[in-house]
């Protein structure tokens, strides 16, 4: 929540009955795979950094984390790189945001 992309997402959650699922210190691709596998997340917030070590991750391991659904990709605080654009449907990801 260090962006201010990212201020408004706990008002917004508890507003419209979400619920909101946030990793802790633990950003790493493994657990925030496994995070959004474990908790069925559908829509995720992140920075391009975090996004390129989750796809680099997939590629790594196909099949690894299986998604019950495709997941919304909103990724703030600077523009995303072409290779996380390109590699956004190895991310299983509907759209693809960028605000700052």
């Amino acid at each position: 929540m260090f962006h201010a992309n990212a201020w408004g997402l706990p008002f917004a959650c508890t507003m419209l009955g979400a619920r909101l699922v946030l990793p802790g210190p633990n950003v790493d691709p493994e657990s925030v795979l496994g995070l959004m596998v474990s908790e069925r997340v559908t829509i995720a917030c992140g920075v391009p950094t975090v996004w390129i070590a989750v796809l680099e991750a997939l590629e790594k391991n196909p099949g690894r984390w299986k998604f019950d659904a495709p997941v919304r990709v909103v990724c703030g605080g600077t523009a995303p790189p072409l290779e996380l654009i390109a590699g956004s449907t190895v991310l299983a990801c509907r759209s693809n945001t960028f605000g700052a």
